[in-house]
């Protein structure tokens, strides 16, 4: 994935969105915790008690958290063209 530049694009997400935060606490809220183990309620709550989730490519172009999103009533945010052939019944 690195080759694809995936991780950047995480990283490069994650670190506009600090910056966001830091301007106004209310902007962006954002998690970097897993799913497994004890990081999953925190990222759960958020999802949840957010509007859009973005989800940049993983280690794939799909990713769990795409499907945990739409179950929370969150509106996923692709990054990559293909994301959007993945369940296309849904969008």
């Amino acid at each position: 994935s690195e080759a694809m530049g995936f991780n950047a694009w995480r990283r490069a997400i994650r670190d506009e969105c600090r910056r966001q935060h830091d301007k106004d606490s209310n902007s962006c809220k954002w998690s970097w915790v897993s799913m497994r183990g004890s990081g999953a309620p925190a990222a759960l709550t958020l999802y949840a008690a957010s509007t859009f989730c973005l989800q940049p490519p993983g280690d794939t172009i799909s990713r769990s958290g795409i499907v945990d999103a739409v179950t929370l009533g969150c509106i996923p945010v692709f990054f990559h063209p293909q994301q959007r052939e993945l369940w296309t019944d849904h969008w």
